[in-house]
């Protein structure tokens, strides 16, 4: 099968599915989008094209709290790109945010280059595990670990985005990141979220797509969760409604 695959693609794991099955119209009832961000004294050089990079230091708390006043189900029309036209007034924009966190990873848990999980395979340096699971919860993206770096190690750490929904706008996630960007730099408080969701101010802009990684989607039988199939990390540019 990899073979036939580009070197983008990896298959995780193969279920065989009945004739039954195989005929049945599947879709995806969830998804886990990961952004992100690198922090440290200057870019490194391996992540310049699969994060984006922020010297600034961030609040993770205050993005945090940020994240928290979004979890859930709201009219997220203000975080859409193009949906506040007359012409799409009457389109559904609300969606379910069920799991949203902040965590700060490392290759390793510690020294080496400090590069995303998925960079890491490209670089043929499998070091970091990445944890599939149909329960959102425990869907992780590699070994938590401590910012500060180990000795000889890189100063440079990755502050992962990680959002799990039933649902996307288009530039919803990027948006997103874009509002917590104040909010960790300390020019906005964690309340400036909730404004914008609710229209009082502006979003910030969508920040770079080569931050944004589609982490795993949740495929089910029309409307019911079912543990059909899972898939691999893939870079998704600018997520969607599905």
């Amino acid at each position: 099968m990899h073979s036939r695959l580009p070197d983008s693609i990896r298959a995780q794991s193969l279920v065989l599915l009945d004739a039954v099955d195989a005929r049945r119209r599947t879709k995806s009832t969830r998804k886990k989008y990961v952004y992100y961000i690198e922090q440290g004294p200057r870019p490194n050089p391996s992540t310049l094209h699969t994060a984006w990079f922020i010297g600034k230091p961030l609040n993770l708390a205050a993005m945090r709290e940020a994240l928290g006043l979004i979890t859930g189900t709201h009219d997220f029309r203000a975080f859409s790109q193009g949906l506040q036209k007359h012409e799409f007034v009457d389109l559904n924009t609300t969606r379910t945010l069920l799991d949203c966190h902040v965590v700060v990873r490392r290759v390793n848990g510690g020294g080496g280059v400090c590069v995303p999980w998925a960079v890491d395979w490209m670089l043929r340096m499998p070091s970091r595990s990445v944890d599939f699971s149909l329960d959102v919860s425990k869907a992780g993206s590699g070994d938590v670990v401590s910012p500060d770096p180990a000795p000889g190690g890189t100063d440079n750490f990755i502050v992962c985005i990680e959002i799990t929904g039933t649902g996307f706008l288009r530039h919803m996630v990027r948006r997103i990141v874009g509002t917590l960007r104040p909010i960790g730099e300390g020019t906005r408080p964690p309340s400036f979220m909730l404004d914008v969701l609710q229209g009082r101010a502006e979003p910030g802009p969508s920040v770079p797509s080569r931050g944004l990684w589609l982490h795993q989607s949740w495929m089910g039988r029309h409307t019911n969760v079912s543990p059909l199939a899972t898939t691999d990390a893939a870079h998704d540019g600018d997520e969607d409604d599905t």
